[in-house]
């Protein structure tokens, strides 16, 4: 762009800045494996499966306050609409504790507030089922991985 021909020399900023920022956003996309932001509203869920009520908020992300989205009662969930990008969390009614954030990387359905040591019980199972995997793997193709020649 020419920006002595357009004379506007801070919309070209703000539309290099734009377009270095979406760049960005499609390298990191790149890199972790999701697709770009659809940009398009979906409905989630997001349960509660602590034995106390927990207050769900949408993180602003430096514009303005966070957004409280009201309690959700244990063993119950919320429903509500967001977009690819958007945080949430929930924080102790009492304590104003974080207690875990949920990133939405993709147009999953649904999400699960839970214990720290539910989440940390299915991890170690998974590392379990991963570690057999692999081992079972090198077993029977003598590669290490999947992805190994």
């Amino acid at each position: 762009m020419d920006i002595g021909v357009h004379g506007d020399a801070k919309l070209s900023r703000r539309m290099l800045k734009k377009k270095k920022k979406d760049e960005e956003v499609e390298e990191v996309s790149n890199l972790i494996g999701i697709g770009q932001p659809t940009h398009e509203k979906f409905t989630v869920f997001i349960y509660n499966y602590y034995s106390h009520q927990v207050h769900l908020y949408w993180r602003n992300n430096g514009e303005g306050d966070d957004q409280d989205w009201g309690l959700v009662e244990p063993q119950k969930a919320k429903t509500f609409s967001t977009f690819q990008g958007h945080e949430w969390y929930c924080i102790h009614p009492e304590t104003g504790e974080e207690l875990q954030n949920i990133f939405m990387a993709e147009e999953v359905q649904s999400y699960v507030f839970e214990p720290k040591d539910i989440r940390d019980a299915r991890d170690q199972e998974l590392e379990a089922e991963k570690s057999v995997f692999r081992k079972k793997y090198k077993e029977e193709t003598g590669k290490i991985g999947c992805n190994s020649r």
